[in-house]
């Protein structure tokens, strides 16, 4: 079992899918922690739990998934400029999808899933490729 667990995080892949999925458990706590022990209103519970799951995620793909432990200001700061841009990118994706394809497929669970998982694929490369890449074209 040990040596199986070893084995499977040693692939990059799947390190990604599980912070990804615990980010999502994360924000999801933070979320019921400030709207239910917390008693902030849905609004602010949504906002900061979605900066913090960010973060953390941001966070944990860099340092556990990519293992990109690169932490010169300069690197840093295109890491967390491109990252912000795919975010605001697979945003934009995500609502533009969305509305297209729910009329046609008439299940907003469905189509949000499927952007959803073009997103979590794209997003890998460009994680990979690119943002946490040890020879990344961020670096030039």
């Amino acid at each position: 079992m040990k040596t199986l667990i070893k084995t499977l995080l040693a692939n990059t892949a799947i390190r990604y899918l599980l912070v990804g999925g615990f980010s999502f458990v994360f924000e999801i706590f933070v979320l019921w922690l400030l709207s239910e022990r917390l008693s902030t209103t849905t609004t602010v519970a949504v906002g900061v739990s979605f900066w913090i799951g960010l973060i953390a995620s941001f966070l944990l793909q860099k340092f556990f998934a990519f293992n990109s432990g690169n932490s010169k200001k300069e690197k840093v700061f295109k890491e967390v400029f491109f990252y912000a841009v795919l975010v605001l990118f697979n945003y934009l994706f995500t609502l533009i999808f969305v509305a297209y394809f729910t009329p046609l497929i008439d299940n907003i669970y469905i189509t949000r899933g499927v952007a959803l998982a073009i997103t979590v694929i794209w997003n890998f490369f460009v994680y990979k490729y690119i943002i946490f890449s040890k020879k990344s074209p961020l670096d030039s």
